[in-house]
C-alpha cells in the first residue's frame, strides 16, 4: 500500500545513514521490497506480533533503542489509544527520531 511505501522509504533514509529500525505489529512488508528501497535488514528488528496488552511494553522498548520504529496497532489498539500511547512514549523518551504509525483506513 502507499503508506507502507512511505514507512519504508522514510525508514530506508534513516537505515542508509546507519540507524536502526524497527516494525512493530506490521506483517505484509515485502522484504524484498524493503531492501530495494535500501532499507539494511542486518538492522531491522521485527516484532511481527504483539498480545494487545503487551503493545506499549514492546513500542517502548525499540523506540528506546531504535532511530525509527514503524508501527501497525493490532485492531484491538484503538488509533486514539495508539496516538496517546506514542505521545506518552515520546515524552519518556524524548530523544527519539521518527516514530510512522500505520492505520488501515
Amino acid at each position: 500500500s502507499g503508506s507502507t511505501s512511505l514507512a519504508l522509504a522514510v525508514s530506508a533514509g534513516s537505515s542508509r545513514a546507519g540507524g536502526w529500525v524497527g516494525f512493530v505489529g506490521v506483517e505484509s512488508v515485502g522484504w524484498r521490497a524493503a531492501a530495494e528501497f535500501g532499507l539494511d535488514l542486518s538492522r531491522t528488528a521485527v516484532v511481527p506480533d504483539v498480545p494487545t496488552g503487551k503493545w506499549s511494553t514492546v513500542c517502548a522498548a525499540l523506540l528506546d533503542a531504535l532511530d525509527v520504529v514503524v508501527v501497525a496497532p493490532s485492531p484491538m489498539v484503538r488509533a486514539t489509544a495508539a496516538a496517546m500511547r506514542i505521545g506518552t512514549l515520546r515524552r519518556v523518551v524524548p530523544f527519539i527520531k521518527s516514530v510512522i504509525v500505520l492505520l488501515p483506513f
